[in-house]
């Protein structure tokens, strides 16, 4: 079984202060290696600025996009850059 975790970077307001948060929006399980990996190209498909590192094996496999969308971290002053992160992992059987 495999397991694919899909995270957006996003903006964030806390206490009044635009900064960055990561979260998981998505989980998805596939019986193969082969159909995850087609999921997630069809998710990347006609994106722009894609990156993949795929991986054989029981290391986890990192697919990602970003969106075009930039701000400038207000407490450290840092540009961020929006993006959507696509990880393939392997689950052990219990």
């Amino acid at each position: 079984m495999y397991q694919v975790k899909v995270y957006h970077y996003r903006e964030a307001w806390v206490k009044g202060d635009l900064e960055d948060e990561q979260v998981m929006i998505d989980s998805q399980m596939f019986k193969t290696r082969k159909s995850a990996k087609e999921w997630i190209e069809s998710k990347v498909r006609y994106k722009k600025d894609v990156f993949r590192h795929y991986h054989k094996g029981d290391e986890e496999s990192i697919v990602g996009y970003l969106t075009g969308h930039e701000w400038r971290h207000e407490n450290s002053g840092e540009m961020c850059y929006e993006q959507y992160t696509y990880v393939l992992s392997k689950v052990k059987a219990r």
